[in-house]
C-alpha cells in the first residue's frame, strides 16, 4: 500500500528525510487541492513523482535548500540561503529571497520574484527558445541543445549561450558579459561597458553601436578583422596568433605567446604582453616616424588615415621593404640599401661610419666600426666583422665539401662582449658563429642552429628545425609544423602553430 501524506489543508513542517518516506503528497482523500509544506532542514529534495499534477506551495529552509517539484502550477519560497529551486514543467512562481539563488527555468510560464541587492542570482534556462531576465536577477545560463534568444535587464548581466547554434543574447541595459558557446551565435551587448567572452572557440558576431560604451572582446585565437565599435580586444590564453583591429581607435592586448598585430586605421593602442611580438604596418619606413620614450613606442603613421599608435612590449615592427628592431632602435632593410661595388674577386672594405651596407660577387672582407652596423657579404665567401654595437649579418653561403673539395662560406667574426648581434640566414645550417647572440631563418630557410651562448633562434612560416645546442636558448619555430631542439641547458620553447608537434621541444 501506498504510503500517503494528507496535508488537510494545513501548512504541513517535515524534515526532508520524512518526506521522501511518502510516496504521495495530496491534499486530502478527494481533493486534488494544492498542498503547503514548510522544510525543517537544509539540503536537496525532490518531489516531482509525490506530487504529480498536484500544485505545491514550499518553504525553503533557512540554511539553503533545492527542491525540484513535479507538473503543477508550483510555489517555491527560497529563504536566506543560497537556494535552487526548479518547478518542473508548470507555471509555476519562484522567489529566492536572499542568498545566490538559482532558478530552473523549464516554461515560459515560470514567474522569478527577487528583490535588489538580495544576492547574486541565476536563471538556468532549459526548453525556453524566447526569454526575458526579470529583475535583480544577474545572470542566466542557456542548458541543452535548444538555441534561444534572450534579453538581459537593466543590470549588469552575464548571460551564457547553449551550446547548440544560433543563440541570440542581447544585454539590453548595464555592464554586460556576452559568452558565446555555440557556433554563429549573435550577441548585441546595448549599452553599457560590455564584455564579450569568444574564448571558447566560437565563432560569434558582435553587434554594437556608436558611443554605447566602452566594450572588450576576449579571444583566444587569430581575429582577421576588428570588431565595430568595439574599443579593446584582449587575447588569453597562451596560443600565438594574430590580433587585427578595426577602422576606429583600437586597444589590442596580446598574451604570453609570440603575436603579430595589426591595428588598422586610427590611433591604435597595442601591448604584445610576453613573448616576441610584431606591430605589422603597411607602408614603407620613413626616419622620424617611430620615437621611443620609456618602455612606449609611438609611431606616426606616413598615411594620414593610419593614426598615430602606441606600443608597449613591441618587440619588432614591419615594414614594406624591413624590419624596425625596438630593442635596437633602428630599421633593417629586407634589401640593405648601400651598395659596395668590387671588382668580382677578392675586396676589402671599411666604412668610415656605422652603416648598412651590402656588397656583391666576390669572397669580400667587410669591417664594421664601433656602431650599428648592417652587413650583407652578397654572394661569395665573405668574412663579415661587425665589432662593437648590435651588428646584423645576412648569411647567404655555408661551408661545403671536404677536403680538396672544400668551398668556403660566409664567416662572421664577434669577439666577447661586443654587443647583442643577429644573424639573418639566406641558407639552410647556418650554425652561429662564437659570440653571436641571435638567429633568424628568412622565409624558405628551414634549419638552423645557436653557439654555446644562450641563443634567441626564430623561424619563419615554414616547418623549420631549430637546434640550441649549449647555453639556455629560446626557441620559437613560428609558423609552420616546426622541430625544435634545445641542448644542455635550461631552454625556453614558443608553439606558434597548431601544426607543432606535442614532441617539437625535443631535448638533446
Amino acid at each position: 500500500m501506498a504510503s500517503v501524506l494528507f496535508t488537510n489543508g494545513l501548512n504541513i513542517a517535515r524534515s526532508l528525510a520524512v518526506l521522501r518516506t511518502f510516496d504521495l503528497i495530496r491534499y486530502s482523500t478527494d481533493s486534488s487541492l494544492g498542498v503547503t509544506l514548510t522544510l525543517t532542514d537544509a539540503g536537496t529534495i525532490d518531489l516531482s513523482s509525490q506530487l504529480g499534477l498536484v500544485g505545491a506551495t514550499i518553504y525553503a529552509h533557512v540554511g539553503g535548500s533545492r527542491i525540484t517539484t513535479g507538473r503543477g502550477a508550483d510555489r517555491l519560497i527560497g529563504n536566506n540561503g543560497d537556494d535552487i529551486l526548479d518547478g518542473g514543467l508548470g507555471s509555476n512562481l519562484l522567489v529566492g529571497g536572499k542568498g545566490n539563488d538559482r532558478y530552473v527555468v523549464n516554461s515560459s510560464g515560470d514567474t522569478i520574484v527577487e528583490a535588489l541587492n538580495q544576492g547574486y542570482d541565476t536563471i538556468l534556462l532549459s526548453g525556453v527558445t524566447l526569454y526575458t531576465m526579470p529583475a535583480n536577477v544577474e545572470a542566466l545560463v542557456v542548458v541543452g541543445d535548444a538555441h534561444a534568444e534572450v534579453h538581459g535587464n537593466a543590470l549588469g548581466n552575464s548571460i551564457t549561450g547553449g551550446a547548440s547554434s544560433f543563440n541570440v543574447l542581447y544585454g539590453e541595459g548595464g555592464d554586460d558579459i556576452l559568452t558565446s558557446v555555440g557556433f554563429l551565435d549573435v550577441l548585441r551587448g546595448g549599452i553599457g561597458d560590455d564584455t564579450y567572452d569568444l574564448t571558447g572557440e566560437a565563432l560569434a558576431g558582435v553587434v554594437e553601436a556608436a558611443n554605447e560604451g566602452f566594450d572588450t572582446v576576449l579571444v583566444s585565437r587569430t581575429i582577421t578583422a576588428g570588431f565595430a565599435n568595439v574599443e579593446r580586444v584582449i587575447l588569453t590564453g597562451s596560443r600565438a596568433a594574430d590580433m587585427t583591429g578595426s577602422d576606429a581607435n583600437d586597444i589590442l592586448i596580446g598574451n604570453s605567446a609570440t603575436n603579430v598585430f595589426d591595428g588598422g586605421r586610427g590611433d591604435d593602442t597595442l601591448d604584445g604582453g610576453g613573448g616576441i611580438d610584431t606591430a605589422r604596418y603597411f607602408q614603407r619606413y620613413v626616419p622620424g616616424m617611430v620615437t621611443h620614450v620609456g618602455g612606449v613606442t609611438t609611431v606616426v603613421a606616413a598615411l594620414a588615415q593610419q593614426g598615430t599608435d602606441t606600443l608597449t612590449n613591441i618587440e619588432f615592427l614591419r615594414f614594406t621593404g624591413g624590419v624596425y628592431d625596438v630593442l635596437a632602435q633602428r630599421f633593417v632593410t629586407d634589401n640593405p640599401g648601400v651598395v659596395l661595388t668590387g671588382t668580382g674577386a677578392a675586396n676589402a672594405f671599411s666604412p668610415t661610419a656605422p652603416a648598412s651596407f651590402r656588397t656583391t660577387s666576390g669572397e669580400d672582407t667587410i669591417t664594421g666600426l664601433d656602431g650599428a652596423d648592417t652587413i650583407d657579404g652578397g654572394a661569395g665567401a665573405d668574412v663579415m666583422i661587425g665589432g662593437l654595437g648590435d651588428d646584423i649579418y645576412f648569411v647567404d653561403a655555408m661551408e661545403t665539401g671536404v677536403g680538396a673539395n672544400a668551398l668556403p662560406g660566409d664567416q662572421v667574426i664577434e669577439l666577447a662582449g661586443q654587443g647583442n648581434d643577429l644573424v639573418l640566414a639566406r641558407v639552410n645550417g647556418v650554425v652561429l658563429a662564437d659570440n653571436v647572440e641571435r638567429l633568424t631563418l628568412l622565409e624558405g630557410v628551414v634549419s638552423g642552429s645557436g653557439n654555446a651562448l644562450a641563443n634567441v633562434i626564430t623561424g619563419n612560416s615554414g616547418a623549420n628545425e631549430l637546434f640550441g645546442l649549449d647555453g639556455n636558448d629560446t626557441l620559437d619555430g613560428m609558423g609552420g609544423a616546426d622541430r625544435m631542439v634545445g641542448g644542455a641547458g635550461d631552454d625556453t620553447y614558443t608553439f606558434d602553430n597548431e601544426g607543432d608537434p606535442p614532441s617539437a621541444a625535443t631535448p638533446a
